[in-house]
């Protein structure tokens, strides 16, 4: 009887099975990840001017790879949790916390008094928030109070989603 040798076979086959099997799981989640650009909560960019207050709403830049202080008519992308000398421009990029993507609420910089619960827009120039301006103009509502804001400059705690163009006309 032959049943040692058998039994060597067995091993070995199931040995080599796995073994295979375990190479193949490998190879598909290196080829997965390798085709996945992934999906982030944030991204990095080189602003490509000063930013003198931190929570600010940047849009795109000319680049790819940068960003500006939104301007109110631009569709923001995101909040820049840090400041930018303008000496420093192109030292490093700094981080950009994406408008309905990010998974908390975001501080952002209110441009006016604003009360809890009270839906915010990208206004003006400087990359603020603020209630919907009365000026004709397309404006981009990016989320609703959590706490109140002060006034100009303070912060404000927004439930942000992706930003929503709203235009207003016939003023």
């Amino acid at each position: 009887m032959n049943t040692l040798p058998n039994l060597i076979l067995l091993i070995a086959i199931i040995i080599g099975a796995t073994l295979f099997a375990l190479a193949l799981i490998r190879s598909r989640h290196t080829v997965h990840n390798a085709a996945n650009t992934g999906t982030h909560m944030q991204i990095t960019r080189f602003a490509e001017e000063a930013v003198a207050l931190r929570n600010l709403l940047m849009m795109q830049g000319t680049a790819d790879n940068q960003v500006l202080i939104a301007d109110g008519e631009t569709r923001p992308i995101g909040i820049m949790p840090d400041t930018v000398d303008a000496d420093n421009l192109t030292d490093e990029p700094k981080a950009i916390e994406l408008l309905g993507i990010a998974g908390r609420t975001l501080p952002m910089v209110g441009a006016e008094a604003l009360d809890v619960d009270v839906d915010v827009y990208s206004i003006g120039t400087a990359g603020k928030v603020g209630a919907l301006p009365e000026v004709d103009g397309t404006y981009y509502k990016v989320g609703r109070t959590v706490t109140a804001c002060g006034g100009d400059g303070y912060i404000v705690e927004v439930a942000h989603h992706a930003p929503v163009a709203v235009v207003v006309s016939g003023s």
